[in-house]
Parts: structure tokens; C-alpha cells; sequence
């Protein structure tokens, strides 16, 4: 919306600068015509200074009019200016203004073919005056400041269009950046909201394995006190031994296989805080690339709002230029009265500018904002990154600590099922080993209680891993 209002503001400078020109072409025109002396020389520079006008607008409308062309025409005229002082003339003087005008607005290329109608007719009018005799002597002088002030103010017009385009351009590529970084917080923040979904999914599948374990792990420890009552009782119950290592036995296989789940569930539970680390490293380049964003934007802004005050020095420069042609043109009397009026539109084409010049820096103050917005954004994001990379460390050595209390575990159920083995083996010469096979009994005993503290343990670190993830949780949303 914004780069459409200047573009349309931009357009209307243009139009009315080279209708302005175009009158003041004519006028002076009209004026060098009533006092010229139609001699030979002169309606010959006459006729090539016309001819030079319309090569210059069909090359112009045809786009192959080049700088190398506008230096050839001002080259010719030049030279016609040289020698109308040589044979005592000035008919030079009058074609050269208009000339230099149309010249100084070809970089907009929007002339159009009503100036060349426009002088033509002036032409023909000047002519009709000197044939009648009806010219008059008018202030050669007045007429020449008069022309060269319009080329000044379409210089400065076209200066001023090309410095409102550069700034609509500007702070359209800001918007589009601020937005691309906005959308790249979003999706970061939604891929850590959803790796906070999966941990919180492996402990609370962790949790019940390990419940079972553990109760798994009283039974086997009920057993093997029981078993041990029975060794040291009474040699008579060595069948009823065998049982109990059976059942031991396979106690002991479902608890290995309940280590091994535990172990699995701690390698998924890694991969989704290794995940989730990647996902808090992106975001500390999304957070960087916005710091960056806004500083750019920053500097963009201070830029903007020197080239405003270059505007409105312009645009205050413009209104004393108004203000002295309209002086000028009072000083001139009758036939100033033209130049009043082009004055007084060049006045309020400047006041236009100054109030444009306002809506431009209240746009550059609703950019300043949003960089403050886009920085708050960012530290906010810092700090939830910092929070979430401390909690992740914390969450990776609590899921280190599981990995070493389940190896150490596995290995106590080797020892363990070895020993179970060496108790069935020996109870079938229970009367002979009896003394033996009860310090075994109690050496299981022992490690199956070292076992089950060791589960324990490993349940309190999953609890103390679910609470610390929920918190993670809280801190990304």
C-alpha cells in the first residue's frame, strides 16, 4: 500500500513538472519571437533548432534516445549560440532554455508529443505577430532568469521522485524481512513443542516398565529369603528348592528382559533430547538472525530519516524558489502575471512534499517499533533457549545415570543366574553341600536386594526425569 502511494505521488510530480516546463516554453518562446528579425540567418537557425526539438522527441518516444544524443544536441546548439553572437543575433538564446529544460527530465522518460505541438503553435504565432507588425520589445533578461529558474525546479522535482521511490522500495524489503523472521520463530517454537510431546511419551512408557520391574524384583527377593529359610531348615525340602531356583530362575529372565525395555526406552528417550538440542541449536540462529534482522532494519531507519530531512530541506529550498519567482514576476508587472501562477503551483507542489514527508516518518516511527517488538521477540527467546539448554543437560546426565544403574544391573542378573545355576546343581546333593549351598543363598540374597535398590534408584531418576521435561514443556509454550 505504501510503495503504491509514492508511486502514485511520484507520478503526479512528474506530470505536473513537465507541463509546467512545457508552459514556460512556450511563454519564452513567445516572447523571443515578437522582438526576433526574420533575416535569412536567423529563420535558418530557426529551422535547425526546431528540426533539432523534434529528432530529440522521436528518439525519445522510440526509446533510442541515448545520453550520447543529448550530448550531440547540446553540442549543435552550443555552436548555434556562438554564432548567433558572432552575426549579431539572439535567436539562439530563446531555443537553447526550452531545449535544456526538455533535456534535464529525460531520465523519466515521459515526454509526449503534445510539447512538440505546443511549441510548434507558438512558433507559428510568433511568426503571424512579426508578419502583421505587431511585435514588441519585452526584458530579454527577465525572460532568461525566468527560464533557467524552471530548469532548477524540474531538476529538483525529478531529485525529490527518485529519493521517494528509493525509500518506498526500502521499507517494503524490511516488512518482508521481518515477516520471514517471524515465521521461522514460529516453526522453531513448534518443533520444540512437539519434541517435548515425544520425551514426555517415552517416560510415561518408561515408568510402567519400571514399576513392574521393581515388583518383579520384591517377588524374587521374597523368593530367595524363602528359599534360604528352606536350605537351612531342613535338607528333606531339596525338591521343593528346585522350585524355588526355577522359579527364581525365570523371575530372573522376565527381570532381565524388563532391564532390557528400560534400556530401549532410554535410547528413544535419548533420541528425542538429541533431537531436541538440534531444535534449541536452530533456534539460536533463528534468535541471531532476528537480532541481526532488527539491527539492519535499525540502521535502514536512521538512514531513512537522514534522506527525510535532505527532503525537507528541499522541499523548504523549493518554497523560497517559489516565493522569489513570485517577486520576480510582481517586479515584471503585466507580463509576469504567467510566471505567478507556475510560482504559486510550484509552492504547493513543495507544501505537498513537506506533508508526504510526514506520512513517510510516521511509517519509519511504526518501523522502529516493530524492530523493538522483533528485539523483545528475540531476548525472550534467548532466555527460553538458555533455560532449555540447561534443562537438557540436566535430563542427558539423568538418562547417563539410568544407562550405568541398568548396565550394572544386567550384570548383577549374569551373576545372578549363575549362581541360580549352581544352586539346582547343588541341591541334588543337598545332604552333602548343605552348608555351601546356604552361603549361596545368601549371597543371592544379597545381590538381589542390591538389585532392587539399585531399580529404585532408577525409578526415582525417571520421576525426577518426567518432572523436569514437564517443566521444559512450560518453558516452550
Amino acid at each position: 500500500m505504501t510503495k503504491n502511494y509514492l508511486e502514485n505521488y511520484g507520478e503526479l510530480v512528474v506530470r505536473t513538472t513537465i507541463r509546467l516546463c512545457a508552459i514556460a516554453c512556450i511563454f519564452l518562446g513567445l516572447q523571443y519571437g515578437l522582438t526576433m528579425d526574420y533575416t535569412v540567418p536567423n529563420l535558418a537557425m530557426l529551422a535547425i533548432s526546431v528540426s533539432l526539438v523534434a529528432l530529440f522527441l522521436y528518439f525519445n518516444a522510440a526509446k533510442k534516445f541515448s545520453e550520447k544524443h543529448a550530448r550531440i544536441v547540446l553540442a549543435v546548439f552550443s555552436i548555434a549560440w556562438l554564432y548567433s553572437a558572432l552575426i549579431g543575433t539572439i535567436i539562439s538564446l530563446f531555443l537553447i532554455i526550452p531545449v535544456l529544460v526538455l533535456l534535464s527530465l529525460y531520465p523519466q522518460k515521459k515526454f509526449r508529443w503534445e510539447i512538440f505541438i505546443c511549441l510548434l503553435v507558438g512558433y507559428i504565432v510568433i511568426l503571424a505577430y512579426n508578419l502583421l507588425g505587431y511585435s514588441d520589445v519585452l526584458d530579454t533578461a527577465t525572460a532568461i532568469g525566468v527560464g533557467f529558474f524552471y530548469l532548477t525546479i524540474g531538476y529538483a522535482l525529478n531529485e525529490i521522485t527518485g529519493i521517494i521511490n528509493k525509500l518506498s522500495l526500502d521499507i517494503d524489503q524490511n516488512e518482508k524481512q521481518i515477516v520471514e523472521s517471524k515465521s521461522q520463530m514460529e516453526t522453531q517454537l513448534q518443533e520444540i513443542e512437539n519434541v517435548q510431546q515425544e520425551t514426555t511419551k517415552y517416560i510415561n512408557e518408561i515408568i510402567p516398565s519400571l514399576k513392574e520391574t521393581v515388583d518383579a524384583t520384591q517377588e524374587i527377593t521374597k523368593s530367595i529369603d524363602e528359599h534360604t529359610q528352606s536350605v537351612e531348615s531342613s535338607s528333606e525340602k531339596g525338591s521343593q528348592s528346585i522350585d524355588y531356583v526355577s522359579k527364581v530362575n525365570k523371575s530372573s529372565e522376565i527381570l532381565e528382559s524388563k532391564l532390557k525395555d528400560v534400556s530401549q526406552a532410554k535410547q528413544g528417550g535419548e533420541k528425542g533430547l538429541n533431537s531436541l538440542s538440534r531444535t534449541a541449536t536452530k533456534s539460536v540462529k533463528v534468535k541471531d538472525n532476528m537480532l541481526n534482522v532488527a539491527k539492519l532494519t535499525d540502521e535502514k531507519a536512521t538512514k531513512i530519516t537522514e534522506v527525510l530531512n535532505s527532503i525537507k530541506s528541499i522541499a523548504a529550498q523549493t518554497q523560497i524558489l517559489s516565493l522569489n519567482a513570485s517577486i520576480e514576476a510582481a517586479r515584471a508587472g503585466e507580463h509576469g502575471k504567467g510566471f505567478s501562477v507556475v510560482a504559486d503551483e510550484v509552492g504547493k507542489l513543495a507544501e505537498q512534499t513537506s506533508k508526504y514527508v510526514v506520512d513517510i516518518e510516521a511509517i519509519t516511527e511504526e518501523l522502529n517499533s516493530s524492530t523493538t517488538e522483533v528485539n523483545k521477540a528475540a531476548k525472550a527467546l534467548n532466555a527460553i533457549v538458555n533455560g532449555q539448554g540447561k534443562l537438557i543437560k540436566e535430563v542427558i546426565a539423568d538418562f547417563q545415570n539410568i544407562d550405568n544403574s541398568v548396565q550394572e544391573s544386567l550384570s548383577e542378573m549374569n551373576i545372578v543366574g549363575e549362581d541360580l545355576t549352581a544352586v539346582k546343581e547343588n541341591i541334588e546333593h543337598l545332604n552333602s553341600q548343605l552348608e555351601s549351598m546356604s552361603a549361596v543363598s545368601q549371597q543371592i540374597a544379597a545381590s538381589s536386594q542390591q538389585s532392587l535398590s539399585s531399580l529404585q534408584e532408577q525409578f526415582t531418576s525417571m520421576e525426577k526425569i518426567q518432572t523436569k521435561v514437564n517443566e521444559l514443556g512450560k518453558n516452550s509454550s
